[in-house]
């Protein structure tokens, strides 16, 4: 199994957290959603946190089939999965290896925001980490 990069355990994470955004019919969070998207900065505690540089980017690529594609700078594949709209819980849960990882708390057609689902190894605080991300240009 490829090692996924920290911050995109920190990225999957975050979107769990306050997960009350996304108002928008099925077929508007696909059209709005299926697009590369990379990571701009997060947020901890309302306080923002930009990368230093040298910093490894983390992007995401969403698919209508359901599915994603997560990579580096390099383009190289650090883990795919599969999304899934609950509009009754009006969020967007990622899965990866058959665990949901993260949660998009946000979408509009300029940003993305999704926290990370705490799990196994990882600090209870990683579900107060907001990372932001913008369409990949």
């Amino acid at each position: 199994m490829k090692r996924i990069p920290l911050i995109l355990l920190i990225t999957l994470t975050c979107f769990t957290a306050n997960a009350q955004n996304i108002m928008l019919p099925a077929k508007t969070v696909e059209t709005l959603l299926c697009k590369k998207w990379q990571s701009h900065y997060a947020t901890l505690g309302g306080k923002k946190i930009t990368p230093q540089p040298g910093t490894e980017m983390v992007s995401a690529e969403f698919k209508r089939n359901k599915t994603f594609i997560v990579s580096d700078d390099e383009a190289v594949e650090n883990g795919h999965g599969t999304w899934y709209y609950d509009q009754k819980r009006k969020l967007i849960t990622l899965t990866i290896g058959g665990e949901k990882r993260m949660n998009i708390i946000s979408l509009t057609k300029d940003q993305l925001i999704f926290t990370v689902i705490p799990g196994e190894g990882l600090p209870s605080d990683v579900a107060d980490i907001k990372v932001v991300c913008k369409p990949k240009r």
